[in-house]
């Protein structure tokens, strides 16, 4: 997997990044190609990546790996870090009110989170999606001292509780 992560950040760093350097120019997604996901994303799948709201774009990227893995399950992970960058990077590069150096920097942060979430969910393929939420630190308090006097870990007693809240 370590291979796998190494392989995307490079393609990140000396693919996309020379391609976008140079004072005055715009962001340069290099050549346009078919990606795994062309014609995949939905109207609010476009609005959250284009958002730069972190925690809804991680929640995203576990979903559009999901999506990606059950159309796919061999799918490589560099494979999957190049199908998302590449359908996000368009995106960002139409961003008319980010600078240059923003839409550099929202690339990067991408293709960090996308190798993250890639490496993180050790399920098989397509089983399960890893959501990140956002909470104050007093909740979070709380919810490990309950996952503690049931003896389970904090993931899997919000993993219980969302699961009942979202219903059959």
């Amino acid at each position: 997997m370590k291979t796998c992560a190494i392989a995307g950040l490079f393609w990140a760093f000396c693919c996309v990044m020379p391609a976008m350097a140079g004072a005055g120019k715009d962001l340069d997604c290099g050549p346009v190609s078919e990606s795994a996901l062309s014609g995949a994303l939905t109207p609010a799948d476009n609005r959250i990546l284009a958002s730069g709201d972190i925690v809804d774009t991680a929640n995203l990227v576990s979903d559009l790996i999901n999506r990606l893995e059950v159309v796919d399950p061999s799918m490589s992970y560099a494979h999957l870090v190049d199908a998302l960058v590449a359908a996000y990077c368009p995106l960002v590069a139409g961003a008319a009110e980010l600078s240059l150096e923003e839409k550099e920097a929202r690339v990067r942060r991408f293709a960090a989170l996308v190798q993250r979430e890639t490496v993180i969910n050790p399920s098989s393929p397509g089983t399960l999606i890893i959501a990140n939420v956002a909470l104050p630190p007093d909740v979070y308090r709380k919810l490990s001292l309950q996952a503690a006097a049931e003896n389970v870990s904090v993931a899997k007693l919000m993993a219980k509780i969302l699961t009942s809240s979202a219903g059959p």
